[in-house]
């Protein structure tokens, strides 16, 4: 059977009662089961046991797994005991040629277009050509002070928009703060950041966030003392260590506090299956359980 390129998903999925008494995992179950009868994975004329290996495959769980995730699935009238999407006809019925529609619909653009026009291509240009002139003039010069702070500044996980942090910058030195106290303020931070192990994560600040109104950059930024003792500082450190040892190895590099916050997040599976969405949260819960596997 050749399948379709795309389905139709109603917006009464988000609050389906049949939809709401799943997990979020057989949520997403359900949508690749209805991506796989759309492109005709489901109707493939191939031996039941190599269609199971496919449905296992585009699941992501192994036979056992998908065995209950089916159960599940069927239990709410989802699907039936061969995986077929029930009431998938009426759901999916076949749309009338677009073609005619879209054809008329370029023909009366093309007429617009032509009728409107009330410039020319070349004044069109000297009009860009002008715009950009002025926009370049009115852009604010960048003072050899900022670039300062940014050459000092920690790098970050995820993004810093420095013409924001420029802006906050000018509201505190409006305010009456110096740039020796913002130069100063930034190399403190950065220290900071260096010690306890979080440059290049997303628990840097923002630069922007960093000189906002609560002058973070005047705080003293005390370095951990280096005792031994598991600072919560050292402890992200560690944690974020932890994360990227079990992201890299699949799940085999473990300790026993890494065994002990994933049983807390509920198991590797989770993070297995994460999404770019929902991987901030999972991370977060994982460095949460994992600071209080510590020992006393």
């Amino acid at each position: 059977m050749i399948g379709k390129p795309w389905l139709r998903l109603y917006a009464e999925f988000a609050g389906d009662p049949k939809v709401q008494l799943l997990a979020f995992e057989d949520q997403r179950h359900y949508i690749v089961i209805l991506c796989l009868k759309c492109n005709g994975t489901l109707d493939a004329s191939a031996g039941a046991e190599y269609r199971e290996r496919m449905i296992c495959k585009a699941l992501g769980l192994d036979a056992i797994a998908a065995v209950e995730a089916k159960r599940r699935l069927i239990d709410v009238r989802l699907i039936g005991d061969d995986w077929q999407p029930i009431a998938w006809d009426r759901r999916q019925y076949n749309s009338d040629s677009s073609a005619a529609r879209t054809h008329r619909w370029r023909q009366r653009k093309r007429t617009e277009r032509h009728r409107d026009v009330t410039v020319t291509d070349k004044s069109r240009a000297e009009q860009s050509r002008a715009d950009q002139k002025t926009t370049a003039a009115q852009r604010p010069s960048e003072p050899p002070e900022f670039a300062q702070i940014k050459a000092l500044y920690p790098k970050r996980g995820g993004g810093n928009p420095w013409r924001r942090a420029l802006k906050a910058v000018r509201a505190r030195l409006s305010e009456g703060s110096t740039w020796p106290q913002l130069i100063e303020g930034t190399g403190r931070y950065a220290k900071f950041v260096e010690a306890t192990a979080k440059v290049g994560t997303e628990y840097v600040l923002q630069a922007a966030t960093f000189f906002g109104p609560d002058r973070q950059f005047l705080e003293a930024w005390e370095r951990p003392a280096g005792n031994g003792a598991h600072s919560a500082e050292c402890s992200d450190g560690e944690a974020d260590t932890a994360w990227r040892e079990l992201v890299e190895s699949g799940g085999v590099k473990r300790n026993r506090r890494t065994q002990t916050a994933l049983e807390a997040i509920g198991g590797y599976q989770r993070i297995r299956l994460r999404t770019s969405f929902d991987e901030t949260q999972i991370r977060r819960e994982f460095v949460a359980a994992f600071h209080r596997s510590a020992p006393p």
